[in-house]
């Protein structure tokens, strides 16, 4: 099993919760992920693994995992949500940039031009809304090069 689960099994412990089979596998899964998945992903390839693992489970363990932290749920406006594995504090905040023509999403980690002005919006909203800004997740929607090259 990963290094990583050594951090998973503390926080689920430091939280109250317990260390499943299941959960570790949804993580395992979200770990060897190259992209955002769904949750019928998520339970194709954890029952690959362990057949009697159920729907409901996937579900119940998802809500878990994001209520913990561990997990993002992203709606990029297809009618469903798609899960990442945030890694560590640095993945928590970044970009997503979501092909409305074939679907590609994209991570855009924050550096440079962006953080300053990710930075300065959330200055404004502390300043000018008194909210205390703990993370964001922001989803620009488009069209991306391939797409657009195949159109033009």
């Amino acid at each position: 099993m990963p290094g990583g689960f050594g951090r998973w099994r503390r926080r689920f412990r430091e939280r109250g919760f317990r260390v499943t089979g299941p959960r570790l596998l949804v993580l395992d899964v979200l770990a060897a992920a190259k992209k955002h998945l769904t949750a019928k992903e998520i339970y194709t390839r954890v029952v690959e693994r362990d057949p009697a693992v159920g729907a409901a489970t996937i579900y119940r363990t998802l809500d878990v995992l994001v209520s913990m932290g561990l997990v993002a749920r992203n709606d990029f406006g297809e009618g469903f949500y798609r899960y990442e594995l945030i890694r560590g504090d640095e993945d928590a905040d970044h970009v997503h940039l979501v092909c409305i023509n074939c679907g590609r999403t994209s991570n855009i980690e924050r550096e440079g031009e962006l953080t300053n002005r990710i930075d300065g919006l959330t200055g404004v909203l502390s300043a000018e809304h008194g909210f205390e800004v703990d993370g964001h997740r922001l989803n620009f929607f488009g069209t991306c090069p391939i797409c657009r090259k195949e159109r033009d």
